[in-house]
């Protein structure tokens, strides 16, 4: 009889890890797209080297080259720029299960991001009903 790669619990919670991860990615990557795509429309601090900051920022991440991304984003949340501070806490919270790595901030970036991230999506909420599904 052919061995059943589920015969043991430590094969069998492998499998689940493995599960679960997939099922993030899934889930996760197209997520990530569309705050990439959101973040590019959002209102940001005035000037043109902040808008080319930005698009260098956005520009890294879709090169995959997530570490530098996450350095740039971080920097222009720490200069007011809500969009990078919701990429930024993205890729301090999700970096681990989606890329492997992990990025830090201080316990005042995460409060000072958060609480533009939550103002971003607040103002974003508002357009929400122009496009609700009665979801």
């Amino acid at each position: 009889m052919k061995d059943n790669v589920f015969t043991t619990p430590a094969r069998l919670a492998q499998f689940a890890r493995l599960s679960l991860t997939v099922c993030a990615l899934t889930v996760a990557v197209p997520l990530m797209l569309a705050v990439a795509a959101a973040a590019g429309s959002a209102p940001r601090p005035a000037g043109a080297d902040h808008a080319h900051r930005h698009a260098d920022a956005m520009q890294t991440f879709a090169s995959q080259r997530y570490a530098d991304a996450y350095g740039r984003f971080a920097q222009l949340a720490d200069d007011g720029d809500a969009s990078s501070a919701l990429m930024a806490l993205m890729l301090v919270c999700e970096g681990p299960s989606l890329f492997g790595s992990e990025w830090s901030a201080t316990p005042g970036q995460l409060q000072r991001w958060s609480a533009m991230a939550v103002q971003h999506v607040r103002e974003r909420a508002l357009l929400i009903p122009q496009h609700d599904r009665g979801e």
